[in-house]
């Protein structure tokens, strides 16, 4: 009988230890999966820090193409804290950003990397990833040759693809960038016509483009002075509640010995139409819409005073960005003064100042770029393992 309680009592006390040790085996397993899964779930939320890193970088070269140092914040994800950690690397060793060799020398191209981490009780996740930009913050930038002549005045950087020539009397205050330079060719963005013409989006809305409208106004002598013509052929825009972003349009071939532009809002030539102007041209447009496109080629002869021989005419002035998908002209004729703010782009461009013509870069095309006009390029993605 005392064996028989013996053998039991063994029995029962090899069966607890089992118990206990599939207990703790499960105990053990379970804590595992948990720990595992929450460090999947802090990867995954690290993943996303980093690409979050990578648009802080892109955020800071939005306002400050030249931005170079190191930029980091937090960010909730979930339940935890995201911290982000975005690097600028380039080829150019001078101490300004990361250098890498592997990159060519350049001072538009770089790399941003982004490192998302999110702590943990044991250890933080950690995820990196990397993007290759190309920055185009350019007072005038053509895709093949770049000539400025007579009286130009350039504030801000020029670039063309193929050359860039200055001559004697023009002046940039900048950097002037070709493959002469050794600089990369640069991409022209692609024609955002069909963005503004014939319908565009504003403000959550659909619109229509409208056609300019046409008048002819008679010049006056003034102080002694003959105008240039006798009349002026006026074409004009201004935004309305069913036009709100002042999006226009010539609906035929503007023409006559002298013309004036006045828009308020964003002047399209569409193709096949080119655009060949002797006058004055006055753009200022809503938001950050540009100021004027052309499918084909843009003429612009700016001539100077006009305003003087009629109270309805205005000085020439253009704010906001001009593309062209082809060849740009623009000649100051008589115009000290003439003044251009924001960003020319084109295929062949030249710049003639007659006596004077001044084009200076406006940073809101780059920080708040046009519909379809995106100055910072994107180029290849990559996670980095470390």
């Amino acid at each position: 009988m005392n064996n028989s309680s013996g053998t039991v009592l063994l029995m029962v006390l090899i069966l607890s230890a089992i118990m206990y040790l599939i207990a703790g085996t499960l105990l053990l397993v379970t804590m595992t999966e948990v720990h595992l899964a929450d460090f999947e779930q802090r990867s995954t939320q690290a993943f996303y820090a980093a690409e979050s890193s990578v648009t802080l970088g892109l955020a800071k070269l939005r306002t400050d193409p030249d931005y170079r140092t190191d930029a980091s914040d937090t960010t909730s994800i979930g339940a935890n804290t995201g911290l982000l950690n975005a690097q600028f690397y380039d080829g150019t060793n001078d101490g300004n950003g990361h250098f890498r060799k592997s990159l060519a020398p350049s001072l538009y191209r770089l790399v941003i990397r982004g490192t998302g981490s999110v702590p943990g009780l044991d250890a933080a996740a950690r995820r990196t990833v990397e993007r290759e930009v190309v920055l185009k913050p350019f007072a005038l930038f053509a895709q093949a040759t770049l000539t400025l002549a007579g009286g130009c005045t350039i504030k801000g950087n020029v670039h063309g693809n193929v050359a860039v020539t200055i001559e004697i009397g023009s002046t940039v205050t900048g950097d002037v960038t070709s493959q002469s330079s050794s600089e990369p060719p640069i991409t022209l963005p692609g024609s955002p016509i069909s963005l503004y013409f014939p319908k565009y989006w504003y403000n959550g809305a659909e619109y229509d483009a409208q056609p300019l409208t046409h008048d002819t106004v008679t010049l006056s002598p003034a102080g002694g002075v003959d105008p240039p013509a006798p009349a002026i052929e006026v074409y004009s825009g201004f935004p309305t509640s069913d036009n709100p972003a002042g999006v226009f349009y010539p609906d035929s071939e503007i023409s006559g010995s002298l013309v004036a532009l006045q828009v308020q809002g964003t002047v399209i030539i569409p193709s096949p139409q080119n655009l060949s102007l002797t006058g004055a041209v006055t753009i200022t447009p809503v938001a950050n819409f540009p100021a004027l496109i052309g499918a084909t080629d843009l003429t612009l002869m700016l001539m100077g005073n006009l305003e003087i021989f009629s109270a309805s005419l205005e000085k020439s002035r253009i704010q906001g960005l001009i593309y062209a998908k082809g060849d740009l002209a623009i000649t100051g004729n008589d115009a000290p003064g003439e003044m251009i703010t924001g960003s020319i782009l084109g295929r062949n461009i030249m710049i003639t100042g007659n006596p004077i013509i001044q084009v200076k870069y406006d940073p809101a095309v780059m920080s708040n770029p046009p519909p379809g006009i995106d100055l910072i390029e994107l180029g290849e993605w990559r996670e980095v393992f470390e």
